[in-house]
């Protein structure tokens, strides 16, 4: 019966395998047959192969931590790979692995009649570090040569010894099953090592990065019970016990692949209530093993294949090109859409020590997912809404009982699944009166909305949300003296407390009219219509002084820090007409005296400061405050603040190139918007604008060659672009566009149409553009 059992469930797999790849091999024939379809109009020409090749990280000297080494990732689990962390290890290799969703589980206090303090989650809800792998090759590793393939998501090349002995080494962790693969081959048919594995112990990350801190915020054991180890079905696994059930379990296995030649297969599941994850994933390590020759790599590169040509930016600037195609990567690498939202860390939690072990929602969220909404990648952003709708629950009991009938919440952090008491206005500094997190996270959910036009998704998860979370702030609203409305003090991330904190007001202003336009969209009467309207019409103005906007009433903006909270109605909401002289002149002025202040400022710092200028139109300023991120970013670009790990600030860095490229909000498409002047060729394929529109365009020598709109949902449209005089106006929807006034062209082009302004010697063609300076490398090459 046993043996039965084996033939049916290879033949089982085998049979999945051929869905996988059949499933391939469809996506490919759908993605030539849409190509095809435009092809009349726009044709591409891009050697992708060779062009991510020549954006390869290179190792030629060995990585010594997370933020110099190689990583891969596939939104669940990942790895990074280093050398030994001292002379002792020399001659060692470290495979560090993690999972984004392990987490403890200890019950919340959730008292009746206060929330609990900020930090409750990192010492019983937060993100469990797992352990390392250790390949020992007995002899000093003197000479490095490796590539991260970024094509196809590969780690390639090998480490030499003192004495000779080359070991070639092949990495990556399978786009969509979990389980990370290591090659390791004796170029001379020798032994290679065996992996040894060095699990970590279940200790909150924060307790053991601040001891001090501990004290005050965790006085209890915040160590869980030890892991042991045991073999199932011929797999080594590593069981660690959570609190109060459930388990992490990390398996692994070694195959001989002929003489000098080992496969180490590994795979990491977490599970709560029960320990399902046990048998999952000595499954996966079996299947994986058991998988005919090369149908994991061909699986795995598919996937990859078909997501980098979703969409194209080709700049002449050598750093930031590499750079944008780096951040690409990580974003397929920390992203799937059925996985977790993506943390602070990331996929590569290599750290047990570190201060930040989970999500943060008061900025790195929002602006680890923006680079995927203009940048068209929305499968994988799928992690963020579907984060907060299996959480949902959660995000209610965030805030106290009194207020859960129509309210919900998010905290500054939390661990995976949201769950941690929001803070409450008036009630006190810091997050005990931090109120914006969900409001801004659902202008990321509309975000999202805009760039599809998917009303069931704006009725059923953007709408139910961002109504709780302004019913939030409704519930604090007071009528002062001057018949205004006000808000108590809350937090303006991360400065301090204020009356009618710009960062609130703005939050609420959005959310009152967004709230108003989508229930005209959808067709909803909503007996809060009439209160959002009075809001809108009697909310308090933003308090300015001399300096610009201030952080709030009484508070003016006079010391240095990293966050540009106080300019949200600036950006990233747009709620100022900043096309206006006197609206642009207070947004400036702002600006520069938030920069003036040193010694607070961090990467995001400039990224944001580069988004505020590029809504400004001014492309070469945007671009100096852009290049000052340089120097925050790690070898690798990934990015830290002290010693702890940080993902977000490049992936904003991404969003800013787009924000300088192709702007749309308010209603209005803007190409090629506010480009430095030194970039004076630029070409784009299949960026997303608002209203569901995949723009594509080229500009050469300083100048807009040609522009495509496709329509994917019959939106309204207005088009805006610096294009010559003599430039014709072809496409299924040339007829539905007529220019106004003001020189933009408007229209309602129909679902599937498309347009194309093109000079007469222009030939609508993407291609790279030449690069006008060395293309950065980035690693350790």
């Amino acid at each position: 019966m046993n043996h039965l059992s084996e033939i049916f469930s290879c033949w089982r797999y085998q049979m999945g395998c051929f869905m996988v790849i059949a499933a391939a091999f469809f996506a490919l024939l759908a993605s030539a047959v849409a190509g095809a379809q435009e092809s009349g109009m726009v044709k591409t020409e891009i050697d992708w192969p060779s062009f991510m090749k020549s954006r390869d990280m290179v190792w030629k000297k060995a990585p010594t931590s997370w933020d110099n080494a190689p990583f891969l990732a596939n939104g669940f689990i990942g790895m990074n790979i280093t050398s030994g962390r001292d002379s002792r290890e020399k001659s060692r290799i470290r495979v560090e692995v993690a999972r984004m969703d392990a987490q403890d589980h200890i019950p919340m206090l959730n008292d009746q009649n206060k929330p609990s303090n900020g930090s409750e989650w990192c010492y019983k809800r937060y993100r469990v570090p797992i352990g390392f792998f250790t390949l020992d090759f007995k002899d000093e590793l003197q000479n490095w040569d490796l590539r991260l393939d970024l094509w196809n998501a590969e780690l390639v090349g090998s480490v030499t010894t003192k004495n000779g002995r080359r070991f070639n080494l092949r990495a990556y962790v399978h786009a969509l099953r979990p389980v990370m693969v290591v090659e390791l081959e004796d170029a001379a048919g020798g032994a290679v090592p065996e992996m040894e594995w060095t699990p970590f112990k279940n200790t909150s990350p924060r307790a053991l990065a601040a001891p001090d801190r501990k004290s005050k915020e965790a006085p209890e054991s915040v160590t869980g019970p030890d892991g042991h180890r045991v073999n199932m079905e011929g797999v080594e696994v590593w069981k660690l016990p959570l609190r109060p059930k459930g388990v992490i379990s990390t398996a692994w296995t070694g195959v001989s692949a002929g003489k000098g030649k080992k496969v180490f297969f590994i795979s990491i599941d977490h599970s709560y209530p029960d320990n399902g994850a046990l048998k999952r994933s000595v499954a996966t390590v079996r299947k994986a093993a058991a998988a005919p020759s090369g149908l994991l790599t061909d699986t795995h590169r598919d996937w990859w294949h078909q997501y980098y040509p979703e969409s194209f930016l080709s700049l002449p600037d050598g750093y930031w090109d590499s750079f944008y195609w780096i951040q690409v990567y990580k974003l397929g690498s920390g992203m799937r859409p059925s996985g977790p939202v993506l943390d602070l860390q990331g996929p590569w939690m290599a750290m047990a020590s570190n201060g930040w072990p989970g999500v943060w929602w008061n900025l790195n969220v929002q602006l680890t997912y923006w680079p995927c909404y203009t940048g068209n990648r929305l499968k994988i952003a799928e992690s963020l809404p579907g984060t907060l709708r299996k959480y949902r629950k959660n995000l209610i009991e965030n805030v106290l009982p009194k207020y859960r009938k129509d309210s919900a919440g998010l905290p500054r952090a939390s661990g995976p699944d949201c769950r941690q008491d929001t803070g409450i206005p008036g009630s006190g500094d810091g997050a005990a009166s931090e109120v914006g997190s969900l409001p801004w996270v659902c202008h990321n959910l509309f975000l999202h909305y805009r760039m599809t036009m998917n009303d069931a998704f704006l009725k059923e998860d953007v709408y139910p949300l961002l109504r709780r979370s302004i019913n939030y702030y409704i519930h604090f609203l007071e009528k002062g003296k001057d018949g205004k409305l006000h808000l108590p003090p809350t937090l303006s991330p991360e400065y301090g407390t204020a009356p009618d904190a710009n960062y609130d007001l703005a939050l609420l202003r959005w959310g009152c009219r967004t709230l108003l336009w989508s229930t005209e969209r959808l067709g909803i009467k909503d007996p809060l219509i009439p209160k959002w309207e009075s809001i809108l019409r009697d909310l308090a103005d933003y308090p300015v002084n001399e300096n610009g906007y201030m952080v709030g009433t009484g508070v003016p903006f006079s010391k240095s820090h990293r966050h540009y909270s106080h300019l949200f109605m600036v950006y990233p909401l747009h709620l100022v007409d900043t096309s206006r002289k006197e609206e642009a002149e207070l947004a400036d002025k702002s600006i520069r005296h938030w920069h003036k202040f040193k010694g607070g400022l961090q990467g995001y710092s400039f990224s944001g400061g580069a988004s505020l200028y590029a809504t400004l139109l001014r492309g070469d300023e945007a671009l100096n405050m852009l290049n000052g991120l340089k120097g925050y970013l790690r070898p690798n670009t990934l990015y830290k603040e002290g010693r702890s790990p940080v993902i977000e600030t490049p992936l904003s860095g991404a969003a800013s190139l787009h924000d300088m490229i192709l702007q749309s909000w308010n209603g209005v498409v803007n190409v090629f918007a506010a480009v430095p002047g030194e970039w004076k060729d630029i070409s784009f394929h299949h960026l997303r604008a608002e209203g569901a529109f995949l723009v594509s365009a080229e500009r050469r020598d300083g100048a807009t060659r040609w522009i495509h709109v496709r329509s994917l949902a019959g939106e309204p449209l207005r088009l805006r672009m610096d294009i010559g005089e003599k430039a014709r106006l072809t496409g299924t929807a040339a007829s539905a566009m007529k220019r106004d006034a003001n020189g933009d062209w408007v229209g309602t082009p129909a679902k599937g149409s498309e347009l194309l302004f093109c000079l007469p010697d222009a030939k609508p063609v993407v291609s790279p553009v030449k690069i006008s300076s060395v293309i950065k490398t980035f690693g350790l090459p």
